[in-house]
């Protein structure tokens, strides 16, 4: 089940610590300057992304698996087929909250999510969601 808008602003309010499937060093693509809107508001960035070892200050990690401390959350970069097989790896985690962004969807990771009782948003921008909720 889609997470309500009530649980997306206490996500966005909690100001915790975020994964980043697909961060980029490109300032121009969404994978990029997403995540540095929620550095900027308050989030601690955790980039996941193999081709490049920094990004918002912060080491980025080779692999979802690399993981080694809880986050409240995982925004997934990835195209579609990429992104729900990403998405599936995280509910295994047991990460709380699972978003995948604007035109990507997954049932089965929507279904996964909602069986184990985590948070799961799809075709949703977190900066958008943020500023349609006063949350800047």
């Amino acid at each position: 089940m889609q997470a309500s808008d009530q649980e997306i602003k206490s996500f966005l309010d909690s100001k915790g610590t975020v994964a980043v499937v697909g961060a980029s060093s490109n300032e121009k693509k969404a994978g990029h300057f997403v995540p540095a809107f929620l550095k900027e508001i308050g989030f601690r960035i955790i980039p996941i992304n193999p081709m490049v070892s920094e990004l918002f200050g912060e080491k980025t990690l080779k692999d979802l698996e690399d993981l080694d401390e809880e986050v409240n959350g995982i925004i997934i970069y990835r195209k579609q087929e990429i992104a729900e097989n990403v998405a599936l790896k995280a509910i295994d985690l047991g990460i709380p909250l699972i978003w995948l962004p604007e035109n990507i969807t997954s049932k089965k990771a929507e279904d996964a999510a909602t069986e184990k009782g985590l948070l799961f948003v799809e075709d949703k921008c977190p900066m958008k969601e943020a500023r349609t909720l006063n949350r800047k």
